[in-house]
């Protein structure tokens, strides 16, 4: 089979669908990846064709997202997949739709259902209603969790039938094998993961202003990227002492282990 996975960044295609990709190609299946290449360049070449595609990520410009569905649109036209796998909310939506139109078979990954289910305005209706639109003629929609299944079997989405709950996304343990906890003097905290609201950073830090308090010698370090404007607070944590913050790194076994 033919199959192309629309994605919205390299660094997560290869990061956390590296395996899949391996094992697809190793049953020997053709895979296509269209993402915006930010990272893993080379890696991901040696797994799949990569083509490069603009996505506004977290953006509701209606003109920079239709593009991408134009986009989308052309992508399938050229490559003409047997089957399409999505990943993230602006690849399931318009990338589904795009296979609508195409008759393309397509199955969706709903990571996340993101800050637009978080509170009940006009954006959370567009988007159940472009969820609609373009889940309609979906083969099988993928959830990492019983919740977000539930709000889309709630709103319609989709029926009971076409959901499928997977069991976590997992770890590879030979990437990340046991080691054993190594005696230390002090408690040390490591958050893994984008420095945004929506992952609960804001309560975090007031969490840890209170500890540091009752506790000065335990540590808390940070590994990742900023989704928001976040640098001021993370100087002024660093500057009090609060936390330590050691960037986006590529490998992050040797943290974990400390």
């Amino acid at each position: 089979m033919k199959i192309l996975i629309l994605a919205n960044s390299s660094n997560g295609l290869y990061r956390f669908r590296k395996m899949l990709l391996d094992r697809l190609k190793a049953k020997g299946h053709e895979i296509y990846c269209v993402t915006p290449i930010i990272n893993y360049k080379e890696e991901l070449k040696t797994i799949c064709e990569l083509e490069d595609i603009h996505i506004d990520r977290r953006g509701i410009n209606p003109i920079k997202d239709i593009k991408y569905f134009f986009n989308c649109m052309k992508a399938i036209k050229r490559i003409k997949p047997d089957m399409v796998l999505t990943y993230t909310i602006k690849p399931n939506i318009y990338g589904a739709i795009a296979c609508r139109i195409k008759k393309v078979p397509y199955a969706v990954n709903i990571t996340g259902l993101g800050t637009a289910f978080q509170k009940n305005n006009w954006l959370k209706k567009l988007v159940v209603f472009l969820y609609k639109v373009a889940l309609k003629k979906v083969s099988v929609v993928f959830f990492e969790n019983v919740e977000n299944k539930e709000v889309f079997v709630e709103e319609g989405i989709i029926t009971e039938e076409k959901s499928c709950v997977l069991n976590g996304a997992g770890v590879n343990l030979t990437d990340f094998p046991y080691v054993a906890m190594k005696e230390k003097e002090n408690t040390s905290f490591l958050f893994v993961g984008r420095i945004m609201r929506e992952k609960g950073v804001q309560e975090l830090f007031e969490a840890i202003e209170k500890i540091k308090k009752e506790y000065p010698q335990t540590e808390f370090n940070f590994i990742g990227g900023f989704e928001e404007n976040y640098a001021d607070t993370i100087e002024e944590m660093q500057s009090k002492g609060y936390i330590k913050y050691h960037g986006s790194v590529k490998n992050v076994q040797d943290f974990i282990e400390k």
